[in-house]
């Protein structure tokens, strides 16, 4: 359709109802796909609370650490009880009021992966519910060091997680070698380890037909590589929140010489989202490059090199989480981990002069203040609970 469409959800909210005592949110997705196949999700809440004095509401819960929620007529004396299933409580006294709705919340840290943490909001003499949320294991991001490649299969993982044996790095090998050239291989040059990975630019031509190619390594698999172009899927099922990749890099930044002028630049980038995302490099028509801003995408963070650097350097990028985008607890978490030795080669543009190595990448999970600094959480004290684990 090409109309303006409305929906009315009044007859729907009648059937919505609290959960017994406690607030309920409803959460809507409404999935758009065009004749391309690019897809756009809109999602939107309905929140019903409950006719009770205090209500302990859902948990926003990370890798190490989470937010408690909770809800109170009267916010004197607002405070959470938390505390790991089985163990010791810990009353958590300091916590931010919105006199506003009635609610108040509090960061905690040193959560454990894998165990499951009872809380409770608390109101003066007046109880919520006791709740609970379990920590998700992350799943193993394999070959961070970049010691294995096949520089025509990717790098498949060995424990077989991935479905269909798909490999789990990619490059633009695969388009590339019709060409008879590899923008992606191993070499020793490295950090430590038994190797690194070697990201070189060229163009890759065949028969008169070719265009410009950037080296890259990327989390994810080519659904298609041919003389027409590239389409790519772009992240890995991971199930971790992240606050920090970092890693080592040295770099060659040439003169652009298709596409552009100036230096060229090279990119890393770090993402997570709730589904994988489809990139397209078509040498006819118009490429779909990789959106930070995508309805799926949820936290993310970038080093854009823009000059020559010589010896391995080690790097930090913190991921910085988006305002209300953070998914409910057992919600599929994507990543996607990218290096290119072109900024723009997606779009056919950098220099055949530029050259990225990449080695002994690691993730980071611990809380950090940068994470959450464009989130509705960016002003709240972390307050540990190791001590009564």
């Amino acid at each position: 359709t090409t109309q303006a469409q409305t929906l009315d959800f009044t007859p729907l909210l009648k059937t919505l109802q609290p959960d017994e005592n406690k607030n309920a949110t409803h959460t809507f997705v409404m999935t758009v796909v065009d004749k391309q196949y690019q897809q756009k999700e809109i999602s939107f809440s309905f929140e019903i609370k409950a006719d009770v004095k205090v209500t302990t509401d859902k948990a926003v819960v990370w890798t190490s650490f989470a937010v408690l929620k909770g809800t109170a007529g009267n916010l004197e004396g607002a405070s959470f009880i938390v505390r790991e299933q089985g163990g010791s409580d810990k009353q958590i006294t300091e916590v931010t009021k919105n006199e506003a709705d009635g609610t108040f919340s509090a960061l905690i840290t040193d959560l454990q992966p894998g165990k499951t943490y009872e809380y409770q909001a608390v109101a003066g003499e007046d109880e919520g519910s006791v709740e609970t949320f379990t920590v998700a294991q992350p799943l193993d991001v394999p070959n961070l060091g970049f010691d294995g490649w096949n520089e025509s299969a990717g790098y498949i993982r060995p424990d077989g997680v991935n479905s269909e044996n798909r490999e789990y790095w990619e490059s633009g090998n695969q388009g590339a070698k019709l060409g008879s050239v590899t923008l992606l291989q191993s070499t020793t040059d490295k950090v430590s380890g038994e190797a690194a990975a070697l990201l070189t630019s060229k163009f890759a031509g065949l028969f008169g037909i070719g265009a410009f190619s950037a080296g890259s390594i990327f989390s994810g698999y080519v659904l298609s590589a041919g003389t027409s172009g590239a389409t790519l899927s772009y992240g890995q099922l991971h199930n971790g929140f992240p606050t920090k990749l970092n890693g080592w890099y040295k770099y060659e930044a040439g003169d652009i010489d298709y596409n552009g002028s100036g230096k060229d630049k090279g990119l890393i980038y770090v993402a997570l989202m709730t589904s994988t995302q489809i990139v397209s490099s078509p040498l006819s028509g118009t490429p779909v490059r990789f959106n930070p801003k995508a309805s799926v995408v949820f936290a993310y963070g970038e080093l854009v090199i823009n000059e020559t650097v010589g010896e391995y350097t080690d790097f930090t990028i913190p991921l910085t989480y988006y305002k209300g985008m953070m998914p409910d607890t057992g919600t599929p978490v994507y990543i996607i981990i990218m290096a290119t030795s072109s900024k723009d080669g997606d779009v056919f543009t950098g220099s055949t002069s530029s050259v990225m190595y990449v080695d002994e990448f690691s993730l980071d999970y611990s809380f950090n203040t940068e994470c959450l600094k464009k989130t509705e959480y960016s002003g709240l004290t972390p307050i540990s609970i190791k001590d009564n684990q």
